[in-house]
C-alpha cells in the first residue's frame, strides 16, 4: 500500500521553501527611487533551482510575481506569503501550495552614497527563514501562525 506521504512527495508538489537574502527598501520623503522587495526562493523540490523575487512601486500589500511566473508573494505586516504553482505529476493537473513564514529582521537608515539613496533599508537576522507549503491554499480558515505564537488573521 502506498502511504499519503509518498503520494505528496511523487507528485512533484514541493512541501517546504527558505526565503533567502530578503531586502526592502522604503524610500524618503522626496526620494524618486521607489520601495523595493528582493530575495530569493529554494523550495524541497529536487530538480528546482533557485527563484528570483524582486518588485519595486507599491509592493507592500499587493500580491507581485516573481521571475518564474509559477511563483507569486505578498508582503504586508512583517509577514511573506508565498504561493507557487506546479504540475501535479499523478493527475496531470496544475495545482497551487502556499506557505508563509514571518520576516524578522532589523532595518537602519540609507543616504548616499547608498544605490537606493535616502530612505530606509530592512534585512533578515540571520539571511535565510523557512517554512512550510500548505496542500490546499484554497482551503477557507486557514490561520497564519504568527512569530509571537498567537494566531493571526485568516489567510
Amino acid at each position: 500500500m502506498v502511504s499519503a506521504r509518498t503520494i505528496a512527495s511523487s507528485s512533484g508538489a514541493p512541501r517546504s521553501f527558505s526565503v533567502l537574502d530578503f531586502t526592502t527598501f522604503a524610500p524618503a520623503a522626496g526620494n524618486p527611487v521607489p520601495a523595493s522587495i528582493h530575495f530569493k526562493l529554494n523550495d524541497d523540490r529536487a530538480n528546482s533551482s533557485t527563484i528570483i523575487c524582486s518588485a519595486s512601486g507599491n509592493v507592500i500589500g499587493s500580491l507581485q510575481t516573481c521571475r518564474d511566473r509559477n511563483v507569486t508573494f505578498l508582503y504586508e505586516d512583517d509577514y511573506l506569503d508565498i504561493n507557487e504553482t506546479y504540475l501535479d505529476l499523478l493527475s496531470n493537473e496544475t495545482r497551487q501550495v502556499s506557505g508563509g513564514v514571518d520576516i524578522i529582521g532589523y532595518c537602519y537608515p540609507s543616504q548616499p552614497p547608498q544605490p537606493n539613496g535616502y530612505g530606509t533599508e530592512c534585512l533578515t537576522y540571520t539571511g535565510q527563514v523557512s517554512g512550510v507549503f500548505s496542500e490546499d491554499p484554497s482551503e477557507e480558515g486557514i490561520h497564519r501562525k504568527r512569530r509571537d505564537g498567537t494566531d493571526g488573521e485568516k489567510r
